[in-house]
């Protein structure tokens, strides 16, 4: 299974790389290092390279694996008050603008709310998560060459 893929037509708002350097730069931690690991783009990546790093790597793999599920915990509890939002709105008034509306709302306060839970849960409070995802592309880089 493919998860990043090849191709170098993807938008700005979908590339990973690119909300990275904008990250890095408006964080401060924008280095020389930093730009070369982003200016080469990591070639396409399956769960087993992910498996692969994480025992490879005994610092930054479990971080990975930990950002992968506080991910996966965020969409859920975003798309769970999502529905749950736009159900009892339009229970209320069968308004299909206002019951949209409040599924959106829920979305973010789900999202935020799962953002600060899987932050406790997960333990990404404690490190800075780009600094797996940089150490991770680093290791495609360097594998690949």
């Amino acid at each position: 299974q493919e998860i990043m893929p090849e191709s170098d037509d993807i938008p700005w708002y979908r590339d990973p790389l690119h909300l990275l350097k904008i990250r890095a730069f408006f964080q401060g931690q924008f280095n020389k290092e930093l730009l070369d690991c982003l200016d080469k783009r990591p070639p396409a990546w399956t769960t087993a390279d992910v498996e692969e790093f994480v025992h490879s790597d005994q610092i930054h793999g479990p971080q990975l694996v930990a950002i992968h599920k506080s991910a996966s915990l965020m969409a859920s509890t975003a798309l769970a008050s999502s529905v749950g939002s736009f159900l009892i709105c339009y229970r209320a008034s069968p308004n299909l603008t206002v019951s949209s509306v409040a599924s959106v709302v829920g979305a973010a306060v789900g999202f935020l709310a799962g953002h600060q839970v899987s932050r406790d849960l997960y333990g990404t409070r404690n490190f800075d998560p780009a600094v797996a995802n940089i150490a991770f592309y680093k290791w495609l880089i360097s594998r690949s060459s």
